[in-house]
């Protein structure tokens, strides 16, 4: 399997995850982005999530964390960069502000709704 992998000690660990998704997108392979500036070396590589045992026969002394997050707390990122997708698409901040805050609200409302249903377990309901 061929990987991009690329450090660099001046990124700052907040971007090099979004970075490794384009660049795996734009070449179609797996990208691996590591930012080194600090005692702690991040590296974020979205794209190996579907292919784990591959990369480990691949590198086999390579170790995975793999974070889980609770929903409800990455719904600010999330809208924040679906946010920027529809302003590529749809001129999002171009629009008038009630149509913005009702894009907003919309989306909001639909990922705290999918977030807390998630919590529920539908088989032990009456």
């Amino acid at each position: 399997m061929a990987v991009i992998v690329t450090a660099d000690a001046r990124w700052h660990p907040g971007v090099v995850g979004i970075v490794a998704s384009r660049l795996a997108d734009r070449h179609g392979r797996p990208a691996i982005l590591v930012a080194t500036g600090s005692d702690r070396v991040l590296a974020k590589h979205f794209s190996l999530t579907d292919r784990v045992p591959q990369f480990l026969e691949e590198f086999p002394d390579a170790r995975i964390l793999y974070m889980v997050r609770d929903p409800l707390e990455v719904i600010p990122s999330s809208m924040s960069l679906v946010i920027g997708v529809i302003d590529r698409a749809f001129g999002f901040w171009s629009k008038p502000e009630a149509v913005r805050q009702q894009w907003l609200d919309r989306m909001y409302e639909s990922w705290v709704i999918s977030s807390l249903s998630e919590r529920v377990s539908w088989s032990s309901c009456p």
